[in-house]
């Protein structure tokens, strides 16, 4: 991986010498052999007494060590692993990252994608390389620090593309999770993009684990592998970590600045006042007489707005019981809106349709109510059954007239649920249409059809960045108006995060209950997957939202899903139940499936 810059220990005696020079010339023709690259050997320079220096790569020229770890298999096999493995970056096209734009933790896990990506390749063209190269690898450990963890990915990746993973049953998430991601992107291993894809997201995750790159402890995963500083940019290559530095700092070099994510927080420092600002990335600099603002700007997806937190329980189905005060919820209008006019245009004969439905059942709504105390007219059969039981010598039934009554005040109260986890951004349609533009039309739609049929209801929306930041967003409130304001928001929905749906039923839940409705709805919106960055167990929250669906039943809610994802019907079944789960799977089924949901929902009420 990168450059070690720790002051290695002294050579101890059971470091075996070895000379380089009876071997530069066998495996400059191995290289050779392998891709027909010109490759040259050379002795690493002095490095303070380190025994075995990490390989490094320069243009065409490997520089390697002259003495070998006591744990190697073999001076040959381990300079030939290396060499096998510098010209696979030359083979493949290893590309040149701009480490400027990345903090040391993302540059470890870039790496690392890269060594596997390029590794992947040769080993399906020259399986022999993958028997060399494990051969080279450090003994397995089940340590769970970055460095660690580091070394676990790297071996069941290289394990996983010799054909020989069931060799390593690692069983920690990350390690599984980057295995399955690596391995679902094979159809595009040639590409480079997918390490810096793969090695942002795997980046992602350890941060969400607080496991941060330690500047005084870059991991080695294995001996043979080069620094790959040829992968970053020389001209924007990110300065070496100052020995000075305290352990668990990440930084982020932008423009004049640099960002430094301590143990503590964020720290700014700034640089020298003449460096270049480079581009806004949401960090602002203002040079003025007097003291100036700092302002950092959050991403749209990151809801600024603050809010009212309530703690809610979670439900553990392995130790079958609640956690308590499990999860923090914040709640606070939805802060973005756009113009929706185009929006609700280019749905035109959809509500046209929508509005024909709903004047047939307002139509239908009024009924003749039989057997009143009073009312408009005589109710024949009712007279009939009255003079009847007076000439048997009972007491005849006073209610003997019949009034047409409206049921359409009978409807229910609704509370419309999104879900906003970027789950939704995946495309739907061969067009490549997001899934989130289906919830978002589809929440819309039915707002204009509860709006005309004259409910109460509300829209509100959710999404989550661990048990501690569950995001609860309001588009339209109940005591709000359906108006320029609400249809802005939902135009405006954008997606991110993640789904804990169990949290989010609880609140919405308790926002509904407190109406003391008669005939009180909760219509979730989402694609029925449960999932969080903080949960490794993938059953977890999905045994947490059927609880909290089960709970909403027995205070009075009813609870029905408008599933959005087409392959994952069951698991919408299962948390919801299967008679409480309507499928939309495209933007045309719609004008459908809507009319059809909301006359089913009003039957049930």
């Amino acid at each position: 991986m990168l450059t070690n810059h720790v002051r290695p220990a002294e050579p101890s005696a059971g470091d075996p010498p070895s000379d380089l020079e009876p071997h530069t010339r066998r495996l400059e023709l191995y290289v050779r052999a392998l891709w027909a690259l010109d490759l040259a050997i050379s002795p690493a320079g002095a490095q303070d007494g380190a025994a075995w220096p990490a390989p490094s790569l320069q243009d065409d020229v490997l520089s390697l060590g002259t003495l070998i770890p006591a744990d190697s298999p073999s001076p040959e096999l381990l300079y030939r692993a290396a060499a096998a493995h510098a010209a696979a970056h030359r083979a493949y096209g290893s590309p040149s990252f701009e480490a400027k734009a990345l903090n040391l933790r993302q540059q470890l896990m870039i790496s690392l994608v890269e060594d596997a990506r390029v590794e992947a390749l040769a080993v399906h063209e020259l399986p022999g390389l993958g028997r060399l190269w494990r051969r080279c690898h450090g003994p397995a450990d089940e340590a769970s620090d970055l460095p660690g963890l580091m070394v676990r990915m790297s071996r069941a990746l290289l394990w996983a593309v010799s054909g020989v993973h069931s060799e390593i049953q690692d069983s920690h998430p990350l390690v599984q999770k980057a295995v399955a991601c690596f391995l679902d992107l094979q159809p595009r291993w040639r590409d480079p993009g997918i390490s810096r894809d793969l090695g942002l997201a795997l980046a992602n995750d350890l941060g969400q684990m607080r496991l941060s790159a330690h500047s005084r402890e870059w991991p080695r995963v294995a001996p043979y592998r080069d620094d790959n500083r040829h992968l970053f940019d020389s001209s924007k290559e990110l300065e070496a970590p100052d020995a000075n530095q305290p352990a668990g700092v990440d930084t982020d070099t932008r423009g004049g600045a640099r960002l430094e994510e301590a143990d503590r927080g964020i720290q700014l420092r700034l640089a020298d006042a003449d460096a270049p600002t480079g581009e806004d990335q949401g960090l602002r600099l203002r040079q003025s007489g007097a003291p100036a603002a700092l302002r950092f700007r959050r991403d749209q997806s990151e809801h600024q707005e603050s809010g009212v937190e309530t703690l809610y329980p979670e439900w553990h189905h392995r130790m079958a019981r609640y956690r308590a005060d499990w999860c923090r919820v914040n709640d606070a209008p939805y802060p973005h809106s756009l113009p929706a006019k185009a929006l609700l245009a280019r749905h035109r004969q959809t509500l046209r349709q929508l509005r024909r439905q709903i004047d047939t059942w307002r139509l239908r709504a009024w009924h003749i109510a039989r057997a009143q105390q009073d009312g408009d007219e005589l109710d024949l059969d009712a007279v009939v059954r009255a003079v009847i039981r007076r000439r048997m010598g009972d007491e005849p039934d006073p209610r003997v007239y019949h009034r047409r009554v409206n049921g359409e005040g009978h409807g229910p109260t609704v509370l419309v649920l999104l879900d906003l986890s970027v789950s939704l951004a995946r495309p739907v349609t061969t067009a490549g249409t997001p899934l989130f533009e289906l919830a978002r039309d589809a929440a819309l739609l039915l707002a204009e059809t509860l709006h005309l049929a004259g409910h109460r209801f509300a829209i509100h929306g959710f999404q989550s960045d661990t048990r501690h930041r569950v995001n609860y967003r309001r588009f339209k409130d109940f005591d709000r108006p359906h108006d320029a304001l609400s249809r802005g928001r939902l135009a405006a929905l954008q997606v991110a995060g993640s789904t804990r749906l169990g949290a989010a039923l609880r609140h919405a839940g308790d926002r509904l209950a407190g109406l003391g409705a008669e005939h009180p709805l909760l219509l979730v919106i989402s694609d029925g997957e449960p999932s969080d960055i903080d949960v490794h167990d993938p059953e977890h929250l999905t045994h947490d939202a059927r609880e909290a669906v089960r709970d909403q039943r027995a205070r009075g809610l009813a609870v029905h899903c408008l599933n959005l994802e087409p392959r994952d019907d069951a698991r919408a079944a299962w948390i919801f139940g299967a008679h409480h789960v309507s499928g939309v799977r495209t933007l045309s089924q719609l004008p459908r499936r809507l009319p059809e949901l909301y006359l089913s929902l009003v039957r049930q009420a």
